[in-house]
Protein backbone atom coordinates (compact mmCIF):
# COMPACT_ATOMS: atom_id res chain seq x y z
CA UNK A 1 0.00 0.00 0.00
CA UNK A 2 1.62 3.08 -1.14
CA UNK A 3 -0.62 5.50 0.83
CA UNK A 4 -2.38 4.85 4.25
CA UNK A 5 -5.52 6.11 4.30
CA UNK A 6 -7.84 7.85 7.43
CA UNK A 7 -11.15 7.31 8.02
CA UNK A 8 -13.08 8.33 10.82
CA UNK A 9 -9.86 8.23 12.64
CA UNK A 10 -9.09 4.32 11.92
CA UNK A 11 -5.38 3.92 9.93
CA UNK A 12 -6.40 2.00 7.14
CA UNK A 13 -2.82 1.20 6.40
CA UNK A 14 -2.73 -0.33 9.80
CA UNK A 15 -5.43 -2.38 10.10
CA UNK A 16 -4.70 -4.02 5.98
CA UNK A 17 -1.22 -4.83 7.96
CA UNK A 18 -2.80 -5.98 10.97
CA UNK A 19 -5.03 -8.10 8.71
CA UNK A 20 -2.40 -9.55 6.13
CA UNK A 21 -0.15 -10.68 9.62
CA UNK A 22 -3.33 -12.40 11.42
CA UNK A 23 -3.63 -14.31 7.97
CA UNK A 24 -0.09 -15.03 7.89
CA UNK A 25 -0.14 -16.72 11.83
CA UNK A 26 -3.43 -18.30 10.46
CA UNK A 27 -2.52 -20.45 8.02
CA UNK A 28 0.73 -21.05 10.00
CA UNK A 29 -1.28 -22.10 12.85
CA UNK A 30 -3.45 -24.32 10.79
CA UNK A 31 -0.50 -25.65 9.32
CA UNK A 32 -0.74 -24.56 5.76
CA UNK A 33 2.78 -23.40 5.75
CA UNK A 34 3.27 -22.74 1.86
CA UNK A 35 0.26 -20.48 2.03
CA UNK A 36 1.65 -18.90 5.13
CA UNK A 37 4.55 -18.38 3.12
CA UNK A 38 2.79 -16.94 0.08
CA UNK A 39 0.25 -14.34 2.08
CA UNK A 40 3.81 -13.40 3.78
CA UNK A 41 5.61 -12.53 0.75
CA UNK A 42 2.38 -10.80 -0.73
CA UNK A 43 2.01 -8.69 2.21
CA UNK A 44 5.61 -7.91 2.05
CA UNK A 45 5.78 -7.16 -1.68
CA UNK A 46 2.67 -4.85 -1.53
CA UNK A 47 4.00 -2.32 0.72
CA UNK A 48 6.14 0.70 0.72
CA UNK A 49 9.60 1.00 2.58
CA UNK A 50 8.31 2.75 5.63
CA UNK A 51 5.90 -0.05 6.54
CA UNK A 52 8.68 -3.01 5.40
CA UNK A 53 10.03 -2.24 8.96
CA UNK A 54 7.35 -3.01 11.48
CA UNK A 55 6.36 -6.10 9.51
CA UNK A 56 10.19 -6.87 9.16
CA UNK A 57 10.21 -6.74 13.06
CA UNK A 58 6.72 -8.70 13.47
CA UNK A 59 7.95 -11.47 11.30
CA UNK A 60 11.31 -11.93 12.62
CA UNK A 61 10.30 -11.67 16.26
CA UNK A 62 11.08 -8.50 17.38
CA UNK A 63 8.29 -7.34 19.57
CA UNK A 64 5.27 -5.33 17.93
CA UNK A 65 3.18 -3.39 19.91
CA UNK A 66 -0.48 -2.02 18.51
CA UNK A 67 -3.76 -0.71 19.75
CA UNK A 68 -6.45 -3.39 18.53
CA UNK A 69 -9.11 -1.07 17.28
CA UNK A 70 -12.29 -3.12 18.01
CA UNK A 71 -11.29 -3.81 21.47
CA UNK A 72 -9.52 -0.66 21.92
CA UNK A 73 -6.95 -2.97 24.26
CA UNK A 74 -2.76 -2.89 23.33
CA UNK A 75 -1.59 -5.70 21.88
CA UNK A 76 1.81 -7.24 22.15
CA UNK A 77 2.70 -9.87 19.39
CA UNK A 78 6.30 -11.56 20.04
CA UNK A 79 6.69 -14.00 17.69
CA UNK A 80 9.29 -15.24 15.45
CA UNK A 81 7.05 -15.92 12.35
CA UNK A 82 9.92 -16.28 9.50
CA UNK A 83 11.76 -18.63 11.86
CA UNK A 84 8.89 -20.56 13.13
CA UNK A 85 7.49 -20.86 9.82
CA UNK A 86 10.59 -22.15 8.15
CA UNK A 87 11.21 -24.96 10.83
CA UNK A 88 7.70 -25.79 9.74
CA UNK A 89 8.33 -26.20 6.15
CA UNK A 90 11.34 -28.14 7.09
CA UNK A 91 9.44 -30.41 9.37
CA UNK A 92 6.63 -31.26 7.28
CA UNK A 93 9.22 -31.24 4.18
CA UNK A 94 11.44 -34.08 6.08
CA UNK A 95 8.09 -35.86 6.40
CA UNK A 96 7.11 -35.73 2.88
CA UNK A 97 10.24 -37.04 2.21
CA UNK A 98 9.92 -40.37 4.43
CA UNK A 99 5.99 -40.93 3.01
CA UNK A 100 8.28 -40.81 -0.71
CA UNK A 101 6.24 -37.35 -1.58
CA UNK A 102 9.39 -36.00 -2.81
CA UNK A 103 7.46 -32.94 -5.05
CA UNK A 104 5.27 -32.01 -1.99
CA UNK A 105 8.88 -31.88 0.10
CA UNK A 106 10.76 -29.64 -2.49
CA UNK A 107 7.41 -27.29 -2.75
CA UNK A 108 8.03 -26.80 1.12
CA UNK A 109 11.57 -26.47 1.32
CA UNK A 110 11.26 -23.81 -1.86
CA UNK A 111 8.64 -22.21 0.64
CA UNK A 112 11.08 -21.93 3.31
CA UNK A 113 13.93 -20.90 0.82
CA UNK A 114 11.63 -18.23 -0.48
CA UNK A 115 11.53 -16.98 3.21
CA UNK A 116 15.50 -16.99 4.04
CA UNK A 117 17.55 -17.68 1.20
CA UNK A 118 20.44 -17.11 3.10
CA UNK A 119 20.60 -20.40 5.22
CA UNK A 120 22.30 -23.22 3.46
CA UNK A 121 20.79 -25.93 5.30
CA UNK A 122 17.06 -25.49 3.23
CA UNK A 123 19.16 -25.63 0.08
CA UNK A 124 20.87 -28.77 1.30
CA UNK A 125 17.25 -30.11 2.30
CA UNK A 126 16.20 -29.33 -0.71
CA UNK A 127 19.47 -30.49 -3.22
CA UNK A 128 18.71 -34.18 -1.16
CA UNK A 129 15.29 -34.71 -2.38
CA UNK A 130 16.07 -33.42 -5.40
CA UNK A 131 18.72 -36.29 -5.50
CA UNK A 132 16.20 -38.89 -4.62
CA UNK A 133 14.15 -38.40 -7.65
CA UNK A 134 17.47 -38.14 -9.68
CA UNK A 135 16.97 -35.19 -10.62
CA UNK A 136 20.82 -34.20 -10.97
CA UNK A 137 20.53 -31.32 -13.31
CA UNK A 138 17.93 -29.59 -10.95
CA UNK A 139 20.39 -30.37 -7.98
CA UNK A 140 23.22 -28.62 -9.03
CA UNK A 141 22.30 -25.14 -8.57
CA UNK A 142 21.42 -25.81 -5.50
CA UNK A 143 24.08 -27.63 -4.32
CA UNK A 144 25.94 -24.37 -5.90
CA UNK A 145 24.06 -22.29 -3.03
CA UNK A 146 25.42 -24.16 -0.33
CA UNK A 147 28.68 -24.09 -0.91
CA UNK A 148 28.36 -20.41 -1.85
CA UNK A 149 26.66 -19.56 1.48
CA UNK A 150 28.76 -21.31 3.09
CA UNK A 151 31.86 -19.67 1.83
CA UNK A 152 29.74 -16.05 2.57
CA UNK A 153 28.21 -16.82 5.78
CA UNK A 154 30.14 -19.95 7.12
CA UNK A 155 26.94 -21.34 8.06
CA UNK A 156 25.56 -18.70 11.10
CA UNK A 157 22.24 -17.77 9.94
CA UNK A 158 19.86 -16.72 12.30
CA UNK A 159 16.75 -18.60 10.65
CA UNK A 160 18.66 -21.77 9.99
CA UNK A 161 17.35 -25.12 11.34
CA UNK A 162 19.74 -28.05 12.26
CA UNK A 163 19.86 -30.11 9.59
Amino acid sequence: MVCAAQLFGWDLGSLWQTANQRRCDAFLRADRVVEAVESHQYMMRMIDDAEKSNCLEWSTGECCIFLDNITSMLIVILIAFKKDCISRCVEKGDEAVAANNYERAIELYSAAIGLDSSCDSLFLHRTKTKLAQNLFAEALPDADMVRTISIIFSSNCANCTDT
